[in-house]
Parts: C-alpha cells; sequence; structure tokens
C-alpha cells in the first residue's frame, strides 16, 4: 500500500493517505455552501454539488475548445496531465456536460485574466456557483456528464495561481487565433466552383 505524506501548509498537520487528504479538503470546501449536511448528501448520491464561490475560492471557467487547444491535444489523459504541469498542481475540475473547465483560484488573488473575457473564459467569483466534485472523484469513477476532478486539489486551500491560469488562456487563444487564420487562408486559396467567376 502506497502512503503520501502531505504537510498542511497552515496547519502544519501531516496527512498520510489520499483519502485523509481528500477527507481534509472536503472540509475545508463545505465551508463554501450554506448546508454542509445537503452538500455532503449531494456528493454521496451524485457525485457532486453546487459551491457558492467568491469567498472560499474564484473559479475561471475556461472552454474545452480553449484548454484543448492550448494542450495541443484532446485526449482527457493528455489534457490533464497539461493542465497538472501548465497550473503547477493547481486544481482542475472538467465539466463534460458544459464543455468546460474549472480552475480554482483564491477569492482574493488579482485579475489578470479580466482583459480575456469572450466566448472561451468566464470568471466566476462573488454570488455564482461551480458544481464541484466530491473529492478524490476521478473521470473513470464519475457517472456520464458527471463533473469530476482533471487535477486533484493537492491539499486544502491550495489553488491556482491566477498568473500561471492567465498564462494558460495565452496560449489557448494564441492557438485559437492562430488556427483560424490558417483556416482563413486555406479558405482563400481554394479554387472556385465551375461555373463561378471567371
Amino acid at each position: 500500500m502506497t502512503h503520501e505524506t502531505t504537510e498542511h501548509p497552515v496547519s502544519g498537520v501531516v496527512l498520510h493517505t489520499r483519502a485523509e487528504v481528500d477527507l481534509a479538503i472536503g472540509h475545508w470546501l463545505l465551508a463554501a455552501t450554506e448546508s454542509p449536511t445537503r452538500s455532503r448528501m449531494e456528493w454521496d448520491k451524485y457525485g457532486v454539488t453546487m459551491l457558492k464561490t467568491g469567498t472560499l475560492f474564484s473559479a475561471i471557467a475556461m472552454s474545452t475548445r480553449l484548454v484543448h487547444a492550448a494542450a495541443g491535444a484532446s485526449d482527457p489523459g493528455a489534457v490533464d496531465s497539461y493542465l497538472e504541469r501548465a497550473l503547477i498542481g493547481g486544481p482542475v475540475i472538467h465539466d463534460p456536460d458544459r464543455c468546460r473547465y474549472y480552475a480554482l483560484v483564491p477569492a482574493s488573488g488579482g485579475r489578470p485574466w479580466e482583459m480575456s473575457r469572450g466566448r472561451d473564459i468566464t470568471p466566476l467569483g462573488r454570488g455564482a456557483y461551480v458544481g464541484v466534485p466530491r473529492p478524490g472523484l476521478t473521470a473513470k469513477d464519475a457517472a456520464p456528464g458527471i463533473p469530476y476532478w482533471s487535477v486533484h486539489m493537492p491539499s486544502m486551500a491550495e489553488l491556482c495561481l491566477p498568473a500561471a491560469v492567465a498564462a494558460l488562456v495565452e496560449v489557448g487563444q494564441y492557438e485559437l487565433a492562430r488556427r483560424a487564420q490558417a483556416q482563413a487562408a486555406e479558405e482563400q486559396a481554394l479554387p472556385l466552383p465551375k461555373g463561378r467567376g471567371r
């Protein structure tokens, strides 16, 4: 049996197994719900519960096409590995039903992505909600269409660096723009159908 040892950065408590880490993360996340009892029940029954953003954490919703463009891949395993590297291990939720990835960031962090608003990115701050999977829920364990952890939260209160999220968004937007430009150039180069033009 493999044991992981994680020391919580604030409390200094040493956690020895993934189950202990997930339990601690669950307690921390439930501070973002009006009803911890209901949210626990929803985690047990559905694997996901809606948690309020803007106090404990905020979230940056990114379209699947943006994330796949940044990763240069669409295979879920390859995308998850890319996100873990690009966001330096910060937690990311994948909602396959809504075609969105959610990077969890500090509620009080800066807003380097504000200039990048558009159809591919939506910052979720105070007053918004996000579907948060049960800690430890992976793609292979989640029911079809249910959000799961693309990158696990390393420990309670350990979130993505806003600057890392902004860099990922910039890479994805650049790649999408490059593809659109290449496609437009290719379409302009196509010969006209017979009967059109001279």
